[in-house]
């Protein structure tokens, strides 16, 4: 619709209990107040929020508006992140603080159709819920981090061998809405970052999902995985800018893989056909702090295999520039 309409992004309460005495300061940031907190402690948000605003905030790699742009580089790419169409959701979400590691579990709701505006509000079989683990650690000094994301999606989801096999008996392409019944899908994010000094950083992610039910929020991948590095200006004068670059390789599950070589299409991938390969990406990009408050970004991703048909190939290359305001 053209018509110009008020979107409320985020709308929530947070509130922090104290486990402790000893207190760390907190920078203003991106949904985040300036001031004292205690270390110890225990995070409640209640409302509208998007679950990557918390979950995997890995440091080289999680924000499309100063680093990587493609889908598969923000967060793990299996994780089907429980989401409207825009990327928000309304649920409870708690942190809990603790010197040495950090544990977030968020419950929240899901689409009522997949890739859906709306949301499905029978929330005693239409739910979505996510457990992560952060452990830092200190290798010669140089700070790291380990995520595990584990997840679990409950709604009124179509099933791809369910498809396949009423296509089958009606001698047609198989239909995935045509399946939909409550059910499950589950899996799991593996996330790393590591300093490799001062000014660079290594990151990765391998992520997984059963691959049984359709994409139902974020993106139709079943299995990635992805490894890059960033390194910040500091290095060469421009303590502003920062570069990166990243190699992704993303998979299908074989009951989605077939779905689509016999017809099938979800909702963002579908060519009638398939003729499947392996989807690789490379990224690369350079972020220019041209003033205080605007950032500007030259980015390359080059594409083999695009939508896992090495059809559509053997590659594509899409050149991008970025402009970002921050006030």
């Amino acid at each position: 619709n053209p018509a110009p309409k008020i979107f409320i992004a985020r709308f929530f309460l947070r509130q922090h209990f104290s486990l402790g005495n000893e207190m760390e300061n907190t920078d203003p940031d991106q949904n985040q107040i300036a001031g004292p907190l205690p270390k110890s402690r225990l995070t409640v948000t209640v409302g509208k929020f998007s679950l990557t605003d918390v979950f995997d905030d890995n440091r080289y790699s999680h924000d499309a508006r100063t680093q990587f742009l493609n889908w598969a580089l923000w967060s793990g790419a299996a994780w089907d992140c429980a989401a409207d169409t825009r990327g928000y959701d309304w649920g409870v979400l708690t942190e809990f603080h603790r010197p040495s590691w950090l544990m977030n579990f968020a419950a929240v709701m899901v689409p009522s159709y997949a890739n859906g505006p709306y949301f499905d509000h029978d929330i005693a079989r239409a739910y979505s819920l996510n457990l992560e683990l952060v452990k830092p650690y200190s290798i010669s000094g140089l700070d790291g981090r380990l995520h595990l994301i584990v997840f679990l999606n409950h709604g009124a989801m179509g099933n791809y061998r369910s498809a396949i096999d009423r296509g089958r008996s009606t001698l047609s392409a198989p239909e995935i809405d045509r399946t939909s019944s409550y059910c499950s899908k589950y899996g799991f994010v593996i996330s790393a970052e590591q300093a490799l000094g001062h000014t660079a950083g290594l990151f990765s992610r391998l992520s997984w999902n059963d691959g049984k039910t359709e994409t139902w929020a974020f993106t139709e991948i079943d299995r990635s995985f992805h490894a890059g590095v960033t390194i910040h200006g500091d290095a060469w004068g421009r303590k502003e800018d920062n570069a990166g670059i990243a190699y992704v390789v993303n998979a299908l599950s074989a009951d989605h893989r077939e779905y689509l070589a016999r017809g099938g299409y979800g909702f963002l991938i579908g060519d009638g056909a398939l003729s499947y390969a392996l989807e690789q990406i490379t990224e690369a990009y350079y972020c220019a702090r041209l003033f205080p408050s605007f950032s500007l970004t030259l980015d390359d991703q080059v594409v083999i295999n695009p939508a896992y048909n090495r059809d559509r190939g053997p590659f594509v290359n899409i050149l991008s520039l970025r402009g970002h305001v921050e006030l």
